[in-house]
């Protein structure tokens, strides 16, 4: 299976076809719907996406690590990383 990115116009389009709603009218609401998904990740809520997987944000804390070749100590922020967790039933696709 070879490895494909969608854009949000293809998305748009798909849920259309899918759906059978005006395609304009999906390209409103696609930005809208990844919006509310930052937010909610922002927020520390898990997003569940039935049949799929969840989405989850996860705070990595700052560390401070040495560098082997120079000895210097380097610090990394802290960040917030964003981690899927795909369902069984769902490995099955």
């Amino acid at each position: 299976m070879s490895e494909r990115w969608l854009t949000q116009r293809e998305l748009a389009a798909i849920v259309a076809r899918e759906s059978g709603l005006p395609v304009d009218m999906v390209r409103a609401c696609v930005p809208a719907l990844f919006s509310a998904i930052r937010s909610e990740l922002r927020a520390g809520e898990v997003i569940s996406l039935t049949g799929i997987g969840s989405l989850q944000s996860v705070i990595t804390p700052r560390k401070r690590f040495q560098s082997n070749l120079t000895g210097r100590i380097y610090d990394q922020p802290s960040r917030i990383d964003i981690r899927f967790r795909q369902y069984k039933s769902s490995k099955k696709l």
